[in-house]
């Protein structure tokens, strides 16, 4: 379940419970942007997806989005993301935090 809360700022600040401890969305302009990032986050939770972690390198986010594209493009279409992000995206972002 997510929790809200106005900023002194004027912003609000989308919460959830991770790990046993409330983690940051970020801050947003208005209360339902916040409802909306929360939901998408909870929609991921619940279907087993990852929360965005600060921790994540972003050789582990290209696997899961190439993951979730092998559903979704043809084989031939998966074969060239792989080769793109092999050659021209992992040896400068690969060990980089997300």
């Amino acid at each position: 379940m997510a929790n809200f809360r106005k900023l002194a700022s004027g912003k609000w600040q989308a919460r959830v419970h991770k790990d046993g401890k409330l983690v940051s969305l970020g801050t947003f302009r208005t209360k339902k942007e916040a409802e909306i990032e929360a939901a998408k986050v909870e929609e991921r939770k619940y279907y087993g997806q990852t929360i965005n972690d600060r921790n994540m390198l972003f050789d582990e986010a290209v696997k899961n989005w190439l993951e979730y594209k092998k559903a979704n493009v043809k084989e031939s279409t998966l074969i060239q993301l792989e080769v793109i992000v092999r050659n021209h995206i992992m040896p400068t972002f690969g060990d980089k935090k997300l």
